[in-house]
């Protein structure tokens, strides 16, 4: 429209009327400045000022698609001199390496798994055309299953990937087994179609019963819920595809092309003749006898035999007992998170100035590749947050092939530094390894977490720091911190409600003009050509530095004596807590800490508090709760200990029927406890 401000120059032509008459220009009661939003929070990459543009992919959208297209994009803006000369651009993360790296692991999983079996077939049978048969299989099975899963509605990511991957080395047991045993009949010099409708016969009830007891202890886990879901579901889905893809391609193709590769008539191989072919089959033969030789001693001495074979089952508990355990194991894809707390009234100047300072120090670490800091707030993708007394850093590490120590050394090597530096001596200073991303067990992503719930503010305050006091003793935890943020400072204006009726004024009024001359405010905006800026009206910085010179800022009320602020509102600086944290509408003070991989792991390092909870002294009314990974641990703990029930008494119930007999499928299932030996 034609009053819309379209330049600063229309700005200051504005004249403002007054209430005796006549009128005045704005220039003569303001200053107009065409500048930019106070500086809230800074940031930087490698030292240098930098602004980070987010960009989020929409949930059916694939991953390397969009950062491969944003990569174009930027290229061509290159090209096209869209950034100035002394503006560069660079990817400081990319999230499609992750499913890059992800391919290329499968896909050299699937060359070096098919190229191994190949080798033992080779090996065994000492024959290229069988050679050449699980050769095929195992493309033709992956295509299967990725059939299969495009089917589901499924795409390739780190968790089908993953189980692609595990999938590769099922999809050639079964082939494995059928190929063996006709290739037994072929040997004896039957006619290879024969040969192959017996070998075949023989087996297919066995291969079969094998893929689908294997299938009924996946299946059950299918059905979990909640975080383990989340991970495992794909993954336990591609694993099944591969199970049912394995066993169609055992009894279809491997049958058909063992009996028309042999009906061809060639030459009489003469590798069975080569030396270095035949200790495979004369070891195997050796291994034959010594069973044979041995299996009447184990037959004479059942006794001796449970008794050692219960010996070591109990053995193997003890020692799984010893065992450390987590919910997700330590990733080093050398991405490294520093935080860094201040006292509350710390400025943004002075966290700013310690930033970088410590970012120095950082950068000048060995291993460092890049270090991205944000001072006086935090960003995490898309949102901001501002806080003058709080600064972070991402440091990316080199490559983990091209470092010397791990991505944990690391961490402990940084904090020891970073606590030495005089810039952070009142600063809370926390190093965090790398994690997994996008993925949290629980309110926090720290390895431990205590909630304490309780009523009273100051109570939770004082046994959150006691309690991490107690922790920070522990040699295996670093990084133990209370939730409860120290008191913020604040300056406060009560208003007289009644005084300032009397005068014409009401709280809103007195509100939004100590909003004005603090923040200021939006009052218009200036259009040009398809842009729109803020106009901000407010006092100059200058004139409200203190409590006393915001009780100096004018009030016009409405019977048109003007009064000052501190005439109807009383003054004064005060504190509160920064955060006051619910669950369930209780109040909580959370206590964190990380377990040092090289000392313990999240399993031991609970125990630990555990033994430190029990000697601390609660007052009545507040109790104590495990969250964190302790928290996902337990729950999923209870749900896989149900389903591997589940999946025992489906595996039972499938070689029921398969042998029409109950005397058999339990021996076998005997045998399911002495598998913890060789985890134990």
């Amino acid at each position: 429209t034609k009053g819309k401000f379209r330049s600063v120059a229309d700005i200051e032509r504005v004249r403002i009327p007054l209430r005796s008459g006549g009128e005045v220009a704005l220039t003569d009661i303001a200053r107009i400045l065409d500048t930019h939003r106070d500086n809230r929070v800074y940031v930087r990459l490698n030292g240098k000022p930098a602004v980070q543009v987010a960009i989020s992919k929409q949930p059916d959208a694939n991953t390397v698609a969009v950062v491969d297209g944003c990569n174009r994009v930027l290229a061509r803006l290159h090209a096209e001199g869209f950034f100035p000369p002394d503006v560069t651009s660079q990817v400081v993360e990319d999230q499609a390496f992750y499913v890059r790296a992800a391919v290329s692991g499968v896909g050299n999983a699937a060359l070096v798994g098919g190229a191994l079996a190949m080798v033992v077939v080779f090996l065994f049978l000492r024959s290229l055309r069988r050679t050449v048969i699980i050769g095929l299989a195992i493309p033709l099975s992956i295509l299967g299953c990725l059939a299969l899963m495009g089917v589901s509605g499924m795409t390739l990511n780190l968790m089908s990937l993953g189980g692609l991957a595990l999938g590769i080395g099922m999809l050639v047991d079964n082939a494995i087994v059928m190929l063996e045993n006709i290739d037994r009949h072929q040997r004896r010099g039957e006619d290879a179609l024969e040969a192959t409708h017996q070998g075949a016969a023989e087996v297919a009830s066995a291969v079969a019963a094998s893929t689908l007891t294997n299938l009924a202890a996946v299946v059950p886990f299918l059905l979990i819920s909640g975080l383990a879901a989340l991970i495992f579901r794909e993954l336990l889905l591609t694993i099944s595809f591969a199970i049912l893809v394995s066993l169609l391609v055992a009894l279809t193709l491997v049958p058909m092309l063992s009996g028309q590769l042999f009906r061809l008539k060639a030459r009489r191989s003469r590798l069975e003749e080569v030396a270095f072919l035949r200790w495979v089959p004369a070891v195997v033969e050796r291994l034959e006898g010594l069973y044979r030789r041995q299996l009447p001693w184990v037959l004479r001495h059942r006794g001796w035999v449970l008794a050692g074979a219960f010996l070591a089952f109990f053995l193997s508990l003890w020692g799984m007992g010893q065992l450390g355990n987590e919910f997700l194991p330590p990733v080093d894809d050398g991405r490294v998170r520093v935080f860094l707390r201040f006292p509350p009234d710390t400025s943004v100047e002075v966290t700013n100035r310690a930033v970088k300072e410590a970012e120095r120090l950082v950068s000048s670490l060995p291993e460092v590749k890049q270090v991205f800091a944000v001072a006086g707030g935090g960003i995490w993708g898309r949102g901001v947050n501002v806080n003058p007394a709080v600064g972070s850093m991402v440091v990316e590490l080199t490559p983990r092939r091209k470092r010397s120590m791990s991505a944990a050394q690391w961490v402990q090597m940084a904090q020891e530094r970073l606590k030495e530096l005089p810039a952070l001596k009142d600063a809370q200073v926390r190093v965090s390894p790398p994690r997994i991303r996008g993925l949290r067990t629980g309110t926090s992503t720290e390895d431990i977490e205590v909630k304490i719930f309780g009523e009273d503010l100051a109570t939770l305050e004082r046994l959150g720091n006691d309690l991490a006091a107690q922790l920070a003793r522990l040699p295996g935890l670093v990084n133990v911190d209370s939730s409860y943020q120290r008191t913020a400072p604040e300056l406060r204006v009560e208003v007289d409600r009644v005084r300032a009726t009397t005068l014409g004024l009401d709280v809103g009024e007195v509100g939004r003009t100590v909003r004005t001359a603090v923040g200021g405010t939006v009052a218009t905006r200036l259009t040009e050509q398809d842009r729109e800026f803020d106009v901000r009206v407010r006092f100059p910085r200058e004139l409200v530095q203190s409590a006393s010179e915001l009780g100096s800022v004018p009030l016009f009320p409405r019977t048109g004596v003007p009064v000052r602020v501190r005439d109807v509102a009383r003054i004064y600086e005060s504190s509160s807590p920064q955060t006051i944290l619910r669950e369930n509408q209780n109040r909580l003070v959370r206590v964190t800490a990380q377990a040092l991989p090289s000392v313990w792991s999240t399993g031991e390092a609970t125990a630990a508090v555990r033994k430190v909870l029990a000697g601390f002294a609660l007052p009545e009314g507040y109790t104590v709760r495990f969250g964190g990974q302790e928290e996902t641990i337990a729950e999923n703990r209870r749900i896989f200990l149900t389903m591997i029930g589940l999946a025992v008494f489906l595996v039972f119930a499938v070689m029921a029927v398969q042998y029409e007999s109950f005397s058999l499928p339990l021996a076998i299932m005997g045998a399911i406890p002495l598998a913890l030996v060789g985890v134990g």
